[in-house]
C-alpha cells in the first residue's frame, strides 16, 4: 500500500498514460478515426480544414473531460464499495465465527 501512495506522490502513477495494444479494438478504432480525418481533410478547402481542426480539438477536449469524470466517478465508487465492505452490518445474516465468540 505504501508503495502506491509513494508512487502517487512522486507522479509515477498516471492513468491517462497507457500504451494501446496493437490490433486491439481500441487501436483499430483509433486508426480508422485518423484515416477518416485525413481523408476528409484532403477533400476540404482551407476554411473547411480549419473548421475540421476546431471540431477535432473540441471533440478531444470533450473526450478528455469525459475520461476525467469517469475516472473520478469510478474512483469514488471503488471507495464507497471498500467502505461498505468494511461495514460490520451484515443485514439479517451474521457471520458464524463472530456469533461463536
Amino acid at each position: 500500500m505504501r508503495k502506491t501512495i509513494e508512487d502517487l506522490y512522486y507522479g509515477n502513477i498516471c492513468p491517462g498514460n497507457q500504451v494501446v495494444e496493437k490490433d486491439s479494438p481500441y487501436a483499430i478504432a483509433q486508426g480508422s478515426t485518423v484515416s477518416i480525418e485525413d481523408e476528409l481533410g484532403a477533400r476540404l478547402d482551407e476554411a473547411g480544414k480549419a473548421m475540421l481542426a476546431k471540431l477535432v480539438s473540441a471533440y478531444n477536449e470533450m473526450l478528455s473531460i469525459g475520461a476525467r469524470e469517469m475516472f473520478t466517478q469510478g474512483f469514488r465508487l471503488g471507495l464507497r464499495l471498500g467502505m461498505e465492505v468494511m461495514n460490520e452490518d451484515n443485514g439479517d445474516l451474521k457471520d458464524l465465527i463472530s456469533t461463536l465468540r
